[in-house]
């Protein structure tokens, strides 16, 4: 049930075996495996082996066509994530406040083990940590218990799938493993030299995560001087340039805004994503985008990388060109139809782009090649229903109710074996739309009597 809620609660078997092995190892029915026959432990560990095996390509198949939207490859991130492990365990051990921040996107890649240098440290590091743990399990369990616990955590999120190489709040649970090492030595200390005072260390610890936890919570006070903070702890962080420049317009700082977006642009110089974004804060204050800015724009969509952030500034784009952002329809037109020429395909969908480009249509008044962009959306992919919802009201505004009707049945259609299927949705449109033609008709009986 955890899993439909949270996708780490797979995780909670690992952590059962873990404290199976380092407690309860001599317990009913660990305590078993010594009286098996050779032919039975040889079987049980070649299940096992396979299993494990099946386990990891599947998760690898998984995983490798999703690579498309980062720029870095499977190899690269588990290069990457032997020394971000590491950093995980300084900001426990060692919290050092100007360490901290939201997003952690300028983390230095690993491209091999010398590469950095310290990546290779690293893997020893871990590869140390491992066998530690696995020969002290009997002896000092508590010790075992601690590391085993803090890899466990991070099987999920710190190995091959793709997602973003750092975040703190996937230390949250691990972080009880170095505590419970801490401990563990302390403890261990205490015993071995008679010298009780040695709590005392865990006691500091305590009190220098608190005040580091208070004085963080303090630049949290809102979002403003979060993302203040933010950009002095991070400043080559694309990601917290852009969340700052946000801010900043939102708080009537529109030119300083603009440097905050121009700033995330030079840190990503291959991404559109912080150029598409400066467009439409333009666009919304009524200033025209200078022309040096509106062709880099258009070269970074042609041959820069199109990422899981370009993929968050279109969907921006796609619900703005409607409202607020509606005078970028030329140019949106001009961008999704680039998107859709490029050479290098690769993280386009053209499906949700030829919807944008329907929207781009819709917002410069051009229904017969917004219909056409709407319909090739939902061809290219069946399982795409927006495009249809789209169309249905299109259809209603142009005054085409056989039209719409006609979509709404190729709407329930669709839903049938759409994966994520929308039949309340389906059903509350039914009736809007139905509710739309009936008042139109209304007008019109009623335009007609006056006449």
């Amino acid at each position: 049930m955890g899993i439909f809620c949270k996708e780490t609660t797979v995780l909670l078997p690992v952590y059962m075996l873990v404290l199976e092995l380092t407690l309860f190892n001599a317990e009913y029915p660990w305590n078993k495996w010594r009286h098996l026959n050779a032919k039975v432990k040889g079987a049980v560990l070649i299940s096992a082996a396979i299993s494990a095996a099946a386990i990891l390509t599947w998760a690898i198949l998984y995983s490798l066509p999703k690579y498309i939207i980062r720029d870095f490859s499977l190899t690269e991130r588990l290069l990457t994530e032997s020394r971000v492990v590491f950093f995980y365990l300084s900001l426990i051990l060692i919290p050092r406040l100007d360490q901290f921040s939201l997003f952690h996107d300028d983390f230095q890649f690993s491209t091999s083990l010398l590469s950095p240098w310290t990546t290779l440290l690293s893997v020893t590091g871990i590869v140390f940590l491992i066998g530690l743990a696995w020969l002290k399990r009997r002896r000092q369990p508590l010790l075992s218990l601690g590391i085993f616990w803090f890899f466990a955590g991070h099987l999920l999120e710190s190995t091959i799938l793709p997602l973003e190489l750092v975040h703190e709040h996937r230390n949250y649970l691990p972080s009880l493993g170095p505590i419970l090492v801490i401990v563990h030595v302390i403890n261990a200390g205490c015993i071995k030299l008679r010298r009780r005072w040695l709590w005392g260390v865990l006691a500091l610890l305590i009190v220098t995560v608190a005040i580091v936890s208070h004085m963080r919570s303090e630049q949290w006070a809102n979002n403003y001087s979060l993302f203040l903070y933010e950009t002095s702890h991070n400043p080559n962080s694309a990601s917290i340039s852009s969340g700052f420049a946000l801010r900043l317009i939102e708080a009537g700082k529109y030119n300083e805004g603009m440097q905050a977006f121009r700033r995330a642009a030079e840190l990503a110089p291959e991404e559109a994503t912080y150029l598409l974004y400066m467009n439409m804060f333009a666009a919304n204050a009524g200033e025209k985008f200078d022309q040096a800015g509106a062709d880099e724009t258009l070269r970074r969509l042609a041959t820069g990388r199109i990422t899981a952030t370009t993929g968050q500034a279109l969907q921006y784009l796609g619900d703005c060109i409607l409202t607020w952002c509606r005078s970028l329809g030329p140019a949106m037109e001009l961008w999704k139809k680039t998107l859709l020429n490029r050479e290098n395909q690769t993280g386009v969908d053209k499906s949700y782009i030829n919807f944008l480009l329907a929207r781009s249509f819709v917002s410069q008044a051009k229904i017969k090649e917004a219909i056409t962009a709407y319909n090739l959306a939902h061809d290219a992919d069946s399982h795409y229903l927006h495009p249809l919802f789209d169309l249905a009201y299109l259809y209603v505004r142009e005054g085409g109710g056989d039209m719409a009707r006609d979509t709404l049945r190729r709407l329930r259609e669709a839903n049938k074996t759409a994966r994520n299927p929308r039949t309340e949705q389906i059903e509350e449109t039914e009736k809007d739309i139905e509710n739309l033609l009936e008042g139109m008709q209304k007008n019109s009986r009623v335009t007609k009597q006056k006449r």
